[in-house]
């Protein structure tokens, strides 16, 4: 049972809230205040028509008309400018195509033709002809799905007629095809007998490889045997060689150790050698030694000598320096002095 009934932008409808109560309701109006808009934003809402835009108000905005039942399960229709045209059962959305209404929108709405009728329409089934009226019945009592399904058996049936006619052609000329390819029979024995032929064929070529690789691997050994007869011919020169090898390895090593120690006692005579000259040096290095104290002190003198020479050497330097400068101041005097004192008068010239 509806409970509310809301219409937004339909027609002369701005925003209108219908509460209906449970039994019979009635709308009451003046004429062109919008009651039959009513009846058109529940059909929109119910089987979605009319289509197009006409119905939307001048108002602009979003086109919508939504219910709720006793049981406050709320469906909405809406439809916006920018193409969206929607159905919403509770929170679950599902688009609208054409003049098609969803089928979960359908079953939850449960609501027929004969549940709606315009103002103009004609008492219900009064009116209608014998066929209209068992038209209704039949589809009230779901007789006309059993008329449906009888036609759609019968269409079934012609198409599956239609098929086996053409199934039967077919087979027939596939038959008479068949009769073409009587000869097959005799090649599949053939070629049975063919294949025996050929895997035993294979079998032998397999077992042939493996000979002529048995027979490779012979002649290797057979070579090889031959190649070990010859060697064994000199056995008893490579036993004779062999033994000689052993000697001389022996006697390398002993002729080594022997150099070894040869090596050592040249080694002690030489240190033995200088350790004697050290001895009969003795004396002379004691000279020595004494003539290198004697030559540190006369060196000791020599540098004292040379820091004297040192020492005349600039005092000579600065006479000289002053001689020079003496020489100067008298040059200068002698230019500058008259050759008579202006004091005393003395002749200076002389």
């Amino acid at each position: 049972m509806i409970k509310t009934l809301a219409i937004a932008n339909f027609q002369s409808h701005k925003d209108t809230v219908l509460e209906f109560d449970p039994g019979v309701n009635i709308i009451v109006g003046a004429t062109d205040s919008g009651k039959t808009a009513i009846i058109r934003a529940l059909r929109w809402l119910i089987w979605n028509r009319p289509g197009g835009d006409a119905f939307r108000s001048r108002w602009g905005g979003q086109t919508e008309v939504w219910l709720n039942d006793t049981d406050a399960y709320q469906v909405t229709r809406y439809k916006n400018d920018k193409g969206q045209n929607v159905y919403k059962l509770n929170e679950e959305y599902y688009e609208a195509f054409g003049t098609g209404i969803p089928d979960p929108i359908k079953e939850f709405l449960n609501i027929d033709e004969t549940n709606l009728q315009q103002q103009l329409d004609s008492p219900f089934l009064i009116s209608s002809t014998p066929g209209e009226i068992a038209s209704y019945f039949n589809r009230v009592a779901h007789l006309d799905q059993i008329d449906t399904g009888i036609k759609t058996i019968q269409q079934s049936l012609r198409k599956l007629g239609i098929r086996k006619e053409e199934d039967q052609e077919r087979t027939q000329g596939l038959q008479t095809e068949l009769e073409g390819y009587t000869f097959i029979d005799k090649f599949e024995v053939n070629l049975e007998v063919l294949e025996q032929i050929q895997d035993e064929r294979n079998q032998k070529g397999a077992k042939v490889g493996k000979l002529a690789i048995a027979i490779s691997d012979l002649e290797k050994v057979e070579d090889k045997i031959a190649d070990c007869d010859y060697t064994l011919s000199f056995q008893e020169q490579v036993d004779e060689i062999l033994g000689l090898m052993s000697e001389r390895d022996k006697l390398e090593e002993k002729k080594k150790a022997c150099e070894d120690q040869i090596r050592t006692i040249n080694h002690v005579s030489v240190l033995l050698g200088f350790d004697q000259r050290k001895i009969n040096l003795r004396p002379t290095v004691s000279k020595l030694l004494k003539l290198i104290e004697s030559r540190d002190e006369k060196q000791k003198d020599v540098d004292a000598l040379l820091a004297s020479g040192t020492e005349l050497t600039e005092t000579a330097q600065k006479i000289n320096a002053t001689r020079i400068t003496i020489n100067h101041l008298e040059g200068i005097f002698a230019t500058n002095m008259p050759d008579e004192c202006p004091l005393c008068g003395t002749d200076l010239s002389k």
